[in-house]
Protein backbone atom coordinates (compact mmCIF):
# COMPACT_ATOMS: atom_id res chain seq x y z
CA UNK A 1 0.00 0.00 0.00
CA UNK A 2 2.83 2.24 1.12
CA UNK A 3 6.70 2.31 1.03
CA UNK A 4 8.59 3.75 3.43
CA UNK A 5 11.08 6.89 2.05
CA UNK A 6 14.60 7.31 2.85
CA UNK A 7 15.57 10.80 3.57
CA UNK A 8 18.69 12.60 2.41
CA UNK A 9 21.16 11.16 4.31
CA UNK A 10 19.95 7.91 3.41
CA UNK A 11 18.23 6.96 6.70
CA UNK A 12 15.22 5.22 7.13
CA UNK A 13 13.33 8.26 9.45
CA UNK A 14 9.99 6.69 9.37
CA UNK A 15 10.33 3.08 9.85
CA UNK A 16 9.26 2.10 12.80
CA UNK A 17 12.44 1.65 15.50
CA UNK A 18 12.28 -1.81 17.18
CA UNK A 19 11.81 -1.94 20.99
CA UNK A 20 14.69 -1.95 23.50
CA UNK A 21 15.70 -5.51 23.68
CA UNK A 22 13.71 -6.91 20.60
CA UNK A 23 14.49 -7.51 17.38
CA UNK A 24 10.93 -6.67 16.45
CA UNK A 25 9.87 -3.61 14.25
CA UNK A 26 6.60 -4.56 12.94
CA UNK A 27 3.74 -2.05 13.99
CA UNK A 28 0.13 -3.71 13.77
CA UNK A 29 -2.57 -1.33 13.11
CA UNK A 30 -6.23 -1.33 12.05
CA UNK A 31 -7.88 0.98 9.09
CA UNK A 32 -11.34 1.43 7.45
CA UNK A 33 -11.95 1.24 3.61
CA UNK A 34 -14.96 1.67 1.71
CA UNK A 35 -15.59 -1.57 -0.40
CA UNK A 36 -18.00 -1.42 -3.49
CA UNK A 37 -19.38 -5.06 -4.32
CA UNK A 38 -20.10 -6.21 -7.81
CA UNK A 39 -23.83 -7.08 -6.79
CA UNK A 40 -24.09 -3.40 -5.48
CA UNK A 41 -21.82 -1.25 -7.19
CA UNK A 42 -23.57 2.28 -6.08
CA UNK A 43 -23.46 1.14 -1.90
CA UNK A 44 -20.72 1.27 -0.30
CA UNK A 45 -19.35 -1.68 2.05
CA UNK A 46 -17.25 -0.24 5.20
CA UNK A 47 -14.63 -2.60 5.58
CA UNK A 48 -11.74 -3.04 8.40
CA UNK A 49 -8.13 -3.05 7.43
CA UNK A 50 -5.65 -4.87 9.39
CA UNK A 51 -2.09 -3.30 8.70
CA UNK A 52 1.23 -4.18 9.21
CA UNK A 53 4.36 -1.70 9.37
CA UNK A 54 7.37 -2.54 9.31
CA UNK A 55 10.82 -2.70 7.50
CA UNK A 56 10.41 -6.21 6.40
CA UNK A 57 7.15 -6.78 3.72
CA UNK A 58 5.57 -10.24 3.10
CA UNK A 59 5.79 -10.00 -0.44
CA UNK A 60 9.77 -9.85 0.33
CA UNK A 61 10.54 -13.35 0.32
CA UNK A 62 14.28 -13.57 0.58
CA UNK A 63 14.15 -10.09 3.31
CA UNK A 64 16.39 -8.59 0.34
CA UNK A 65 14.75 -5.14 0.60
CA UNK A 66 13.77 -5.71 -3.05
CA UNK A 67 10.51 -7.58 -4.77
CA UNK A 68 11.71 -8.92 -7.91
CA UNK A 69 11.24 -12.62 -9.71
CA UNK A 70 13.40 -14.40 -7.18
CA UNK A 71 10.28 -14.29 -4.45
CA UNK A 72 8.16 -15.30 -6.92
CA UNK A 73 10.56 -18.17 -7.78
CA UNK A 74 10.67 -18.80 -3.43
CA UNK A 75 6.81 -19.52 -3.75
CA UNK A 76 6.82 -21.53 -6.42
CA UNK A 77 9.86 -23.78 -5.31
CA UNK A 78 8.28 -24.35 -2.40
CA UNK A 79 7.93 -27.51 -1.13
CA UNK A 80 4.41 -26.47 0.18
CA UNK A 81 3.29 -24.94 -3.43
CA UNK A 82 0.55 -26.42 -5.00
CA UNK A 83 -0.80 -24.83 -8.39
CA UNK A 84 -4.75 -26.09 -7.64
CA UNK A 85 -6.37 -23.68 -5.67
CA UNK A 86 -8.80 -25.74 -3.97
CA UNK A 87 -6.42 -28.61 -3.18
CA UNK A 88 -5.73 -29.04 0.67
CA UNK A 89 -2.87 -27.37 1.97
CA UNK A 90 0.48 -29.69 2.76
CA UNK A 91 1.66 -27.69 5.70
CA UNK A 92 2.27 -28.75 9.05
CA UNK A 93 -0.07 -28.24 11.51
CA UNK A 94 1.20 -27.01 14.47
CA UNK A 95 0.04 -27.24 18.30
CA UNK A 96 -3.42 -25.72 17.79
CA UNK A 97 -3.92 -27.15 14.31
CA UNK A 98 -3.07 -24.38 12.13
CA UNK A 99 -0.66 -24.52 8.71
CA UNK A 100 1.99 -23.21 9.18
CA UNK A 101 4.40 -22.41 5.84
CA UNK A 102 7.11 -20.06 6.01
CA UNK A 103 7.38 -17.36 3.95
CA UNK A 104 6.19 -18.67 1.54
CA UNK A 105 2.41 -18.21 2.47
CA UNK A 106 2.24 -14.62 1.28
CA UNK A 107 -1.05 -14.31 2.49
CA UNK A 108 -1.29 -15.35 5.17
CA UNK A 109 -3.80 -18.14 4.69
CA UNK A 110 -2.58 -21.51 5.87
CA UNK A 111 -1.55 -22.57 1.76
CA UNK A 112 1.13 -21.55 -0.66
CA UNK A 113 -0.01 -21.62 -4.34
CA UNK A 114 -0.47 -19.41 -6.75
CA UNK A 115 -2.25 -16.88 -4.67
CA UNK A 116 0.67 -15.82 -2.93
CA UNK A 117 2.47 -15.23 -6.52
CA UNK A 118 -0.28 -13.15 -7.39
CA UNK A 119 -0.12 -11.07 -3.76
CA UNK A 120 3.60 -10.29 -4.99
CA UNK A 121 3.26 -9.27 -8.23
CA UNK A 122 0.34 -7.13 -7.67
CA UNK A 123 1.73 -5.29 -4.72
CA UNK A 124 4.04 -4.12 -6.52
CA UNK A 125 6.30 -4.24 -10.05
CA UNK A 126 9.02 -6.50 -9.95
CA UNK A 127 12.24 -4.65 -9.29
CA UNK A 128 11.08 -2.40 -6.99
CA UNK A 129 12.88 -1.72 -3.70
CA UNK A 130 11.90 -1.61 -0.43
CA UNK A 131 15.32 -0.17 1.82
CA UNK A 132 12.83 1.30 4.97
CA UNK A 133 9.83 -1.10 4.23
CA UNK A 134 6.25 -0.17 4.05
CA UNK A 135 2.50 -0.14 4.53
CA UNK A 136 1.12 -3.55 4.42
CA UNK A 137 -2.48 -5.01 4.15
CA UNK A 138 -2.78 -7.88 5.89
CA UNK A 139 -6.37 -8.76 5.83
CA UNK A 140 -10.29 -7.01 5.19
CA UNK A 141 -13.09 -7.64 7.09
CA UNK A 142 -15.82 -6.23 4.78
CA UNK A 143 -19.86 -6.42 5.43
CA UNK A 144 -21.03 -9.21 6.99
CA UNK A 145 -19.12 -11.62 5.41
CA UNK A 146 -15.75 -11.52 7.88
CA UNK A 147 -13.34 -12.65 4.50
CA UNK A 148 -11.07 -10.74 2.02
CA UNK A 149 -13.87 -8.95 -0.55
CA UNK A 150 -14.00 -10.13 -3.93
CA UNK A 151 -13.54 -6.54 -4.99
CA UNK A 152 -10.64 -3.99 -4.32
CA UNK A 153 -11.20 -1.50 -1.47
CA UNK A 154 -10.86 1.86 -2.14
CA UNK A 155 -10.96 5.02 -0.91
CA UNK A 156 -8.42 3.62 2.66
CA UNK A 157 -8.00 6.32 5.47
CA UNK A 158 -5.14 5.94 7.82
CA UNK A 159 -7.21 6.68 10.91
CA UNK A 160 -5.40 5.16 13.48
CA UNK A 161 -2.14 6.65 12.07
CA UNK A 162 -1.45 10.01 14.51
CA UNK A 163 1.35 12.91 13.37
CA UNK A 164 1.88 14.40 17.00
CA UNK A 165 4.59 17.24 15.27
CA UNK A 166 4.09 16.08 11.71
CA UNK A 167 1.47 15.97 9.13
CA UNK A 168 2.89 13.69 6.57
CA UNK A 169 3.23 16.19 3.65
CA UNK A 170 6.66 16.04 1.97
CA UNK A 171 8.50 16.00 5.05
CA UNK A 172 7.49 19.45 6.38
CA UNK A 173 7.83 19.31 10.19
CA UNK A 174 4.42 21.81 11.03
CA UNK A 175 2.14 20.89 14.10
CA UNK A 176 -1.40 19.75 13.61
CA UNK A 177 -3.79 22.03 13.82
CA UNK A 178 -7.08 21.19 15.67
CA UNK A 179 -9.20 23.22 12.21
CA UNK A 180 -6.98 20.69 10.12
CA UNK A 181 -8.61 17.29 12.05
CA UNK A 182 -12.04 19.02 12.20
CA UNK A 183 -11.45 19.43 8.23
CA UNK A 184 -10.75 16.30 7.73
CA UNK A 185 -13.68 14.85 9.74
CA UNK A 186 -16.09 16.97 7.75
CA UNK A 187 -14.68 15.93 4.44
CA UNK A 188 -14.84 12.19 5.31
CA UNK A 189 -18.79 12.92 6.25
CA UNK A 190 -19.26 15.02 2.80
CA UNK A 191 -17.68 11.98 1.35
CA UNK A 192 -20.58 9.61 2.60
CA UNK A 193 -23.19 12.11 2.03
CA UNK A 194 -22.25 12.12 -2.03
CA UNK A 195 -21.79 8.32 -2.11
CA UNK A 196 -25.60 7.98 -0.30
CA UNK A 197 -26.77 10.84 -2.84
CA UNK A 198 -25.32 8.89 -5.45
CA UNK A 199 -27.08 5.61 -4.72
CA UNK A 200 -30.54 7.63 -4.29
CA UNK A 201 -30.29 9.21 -7.06
CA UNK A 202 -29.07 6.18 -9.44
CA UNK A 203 -32.48 4.49 -7.88
CA UNK A 204 -34.54 7.48 -8.13
CA UNK A 205 -33.85 6.99 -12.02
CA UNK A 206 -34.35 3.39 -12.10
CA UNK A 207 -37.88 4.08 -10.73
CA UNK A 208 -38.42 7.22 -13.50
CA UNK A 209 -37.78 4.80 -16.39
CA UNK A 210 -39.67 2.45 -14.79
CA UNK A 211 -42.62 3.95 -14.51
CA UNK A 212 -42.06 5.84 -17.97
CA UNK A 213 -42.04 2.59 -19.56
CA UNK A 214 -45.41 1.41 -17.62
CA UNK A 215 -47.36 4.81 -18.56
CA UNK A 216 -46.30 4.35 -22.52
CA UNK A 217 -47.70 0.59 -22.55
CA UNK A 218 -50.63 1.09 -20.41
CA UNK A 219 -50.74 4.26 -23.21
CA UNK A 220 -50.76 1.57 -26.14
CA UNK A 221 -53.12 -0.50 -24.67
CA UNK A 222 -55.94 2.01 -23.96
CA UNK A 223 -55.30 3.14 -27.42
CA UNK A 224 -55.70 -0.08 -28.75
CA UNK A 225 -58.68 -1.14 -27.14
CA UNK A 226 -60.73 2.49 -27.79
CA UNK A 227 -59.87 1.87 -31.39
CA UNK A 228 -60.95 -1.65 -31.36
CA UNK A 229 -64.41 -0.85 -29.80
CA UNK A 230 -64.97 2.22 -32.23
CA UNK A 231 -64.44 -0.61 -34.92
CA UNK A 232 -66.97 -2.66 -33.46
CA UNK A 233 -69.34 0.17 -32.86
CA UNK A 234 -69.23 1.09 -36.43
CA UNK A 235 -70.01 -2.30 -37.54
CA UNK A 236 -73.16 -2.49 -35.77
CA UNK A 237 -74.33 0.87 -36.68
CA UNK A 238 -73.49 -0.05 -39.95
CA UNK A 239 -75.51 -3.57 -39.80
CA UNK A 240 -78.49 -1.64 -37.99
CA UNK A 241 -79.02 1.27 -40.72
CA UNK A 242 -78.49 -1.41 -43.28
CA UNK A 243 -81.48 -3.48 -41.33
CA UNK A 244 -84.11 -0.18 -40.81
CA UNK A 245 -83.37 0.52 -44.54
CA UNK A 246 -84.13 -2.47 -45.71
CA UNK A 247 -87.24 -2.56 -43.80
CA UNK A 248 -88.66 0.92 -44.92
CA UNK A 249 -88.05 -0.43 -48.32
CA UNK A 250 -90.23 -3.62 -48.09
CA UNK A 251 -92.73 -1.61 -46.20
CA UNK A 252 -93.22 1.01 -49.20
CA UNK A 253 -93.33 -1.46 -51.77
CA UNK A 254 -95.68 -3.87 -49.41
CA UNK A 255 -97.74 -0.94 -49.73
CA UNK A 256 -97.95 -0.66 -53.19
CA UNK A 257 -98.65 -3.89 -53.82
CA UNK A 258 -101.95 -3.74 -51.17
CA UNK A 259 -103.35 -0.41 -53.26
CA UNK A 260 -102.77 -2.61 -56.50
CA UNK A 261 -104.32 -6.01 -54.82
CA UNK A 262 -107.11 -3.75 -53.62
CA UNK A 263 -107.67 -2.25 -56.86
CA UNK A 264 -107.78 -5.76 -58.83
CA UNK A 265 -109.95 -7.42 -56.14
CA UNK A 266 -112.51 -4.72 -56.78
CA UNK A 267 -112.89 -6.03 -60.84
CA UNK A 268 -110.74 -4.34 -63.85
CA UNK A 269 -113.93 -3.07 -66.32
CA UNK A 270 -111.80 -4.13 -69.19
CA UNK A 271 -108.65 -6.44 -70.52
CA UNK A 272 -106.91 -3.15 -70.53
CA UNK A 273 -107.16 -2.14 -67.32
CA UNK A 274 -106.48 -5.81 -65.89
CA UNK A 275 -103.00 -5.88 -68.01
CA UNK A 276 -102.16 -2.25 -67.09
CA UNK A 277 -102.86 -3.33 -62.81
CA UNK A 278 -100.81 -6.72 -63.74
CA UNK A 279 -98.18 -4.70 -65.09
CA UNK A 280 -97.78 -2.59 -62.13
CA UNK A 281 -97.63 -5.70 -60.15
CA UNK A 282 -95.05 -6.94 -61.47
CA UNK A 283 -93.38 -3.61 -61.49
CA UNK A 284 -93.35 -3.16 -58.03
CA UNK A 285 -92.12 -6.53 -57.33
CA UNK A 286 -88.96 -6.04 -59.12
CA UNK A 287 -88.62 -2.77 -57.77
CA UNK A 288 -88.70 -3.90 -54.47
CA UNK A 289 -86.15 -7.14 -55.59
CA UNK A 290 -84.36 -4.54 -57.07
CA UNK A 291 -83.68 -2.30 -53.84
CA UNK A 292 -83.43 -5.40 -51.68
CA UNK A 293 -80.85 -6.53 -54.20
CA UNK A 294 -79.08 -2.97 -53.90
CA UNK A 295 -79.18 -3.23 -49.98
CA UNK A 296 -77.76 -6.43 -50.07
CA UNK A 297 -74.83 -5.46 -51.97
CA UNK A 298 -74.02 -2.47 -49.91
Amino acid sequence: MAILPENSKGECACTPIPDPGTQSNMIIATTTALAYPRDTPNLADVCIVRLLISQYMPVDVNLDLVVNQTDVSLVEDSPYYNFNLNASSSCPLNNISQHICGRADVNFDGFVNQLDTTAITQSADLGTRLPCGGVYATAFSCGSTRRAPLTPAVDISFDSIVYFNNDGLFGTTTPVPPTKRHAAAERSIMETILVDFEHMHSELMTLRNEVDHKVTTVRQEVTAVESKVLSEVDTKIHTVETKMATKDAVNAVAGRVEQHHRVLSSGPSSPRELFAAISVTVGAIALCGAIAYALARR
